[in-house]
């Protein structure tokens, strides 16, 4: 709430730090293979007419955390179905997956045995 990287985001969109809240959000916990933030207005500002979807292999912590250094499959998608444009590919080196008998787990990726990366043939 009042990391450098906040309260500099609030200043730039003007607004006072008295204004500054905090939102909890509880959702359950699903063993994903793969998670994902859409933009629905493109962060990017390549194109007003797109969706940005960052994804991440494993739990969606791995897009949430900014102790995580890597980048996440970026993908623009035009809103009118004209395409899908690949603005990055991910290469964290480590994913959090859910283990049954262990939890949470943290494992190596293995980008080329990813479904997003790896060919169908």
């Amino acid at each position: 709430l009042y990391t450098r990287r906040a309260a500099l985001a609030r200043r730039s969109a003007g607004l006072p730090e008295a204004s500054a809240r905090m939102a909890v959000l509880i959702q359950p916990l699903l063993a994903a293979d793969t998670s994902f933030v859409l933009h629905t207005h493109d962060p990017t500002g390549r194109a007003a007419d797109a969706v940005c979807a960052e994804v991440a292999v494993g739990l969606g912590e791995t897009l949430a955390c900014a102790a995580n250094s890597g980048s996440a499959w970026r993908l623009l998608a035009r809103k009118d179905g004209g395409g899908v444009d690949t603005l990055s590919f991910a290469n964290f080196s480590e994913a959090l997956r859910v283990d049954a008998a262990r939890g949470v787990v943290t494992e190596t990726v293995a980008y080329q045995d990813e479904p997003l990366t790896a060919s169908a043939e």
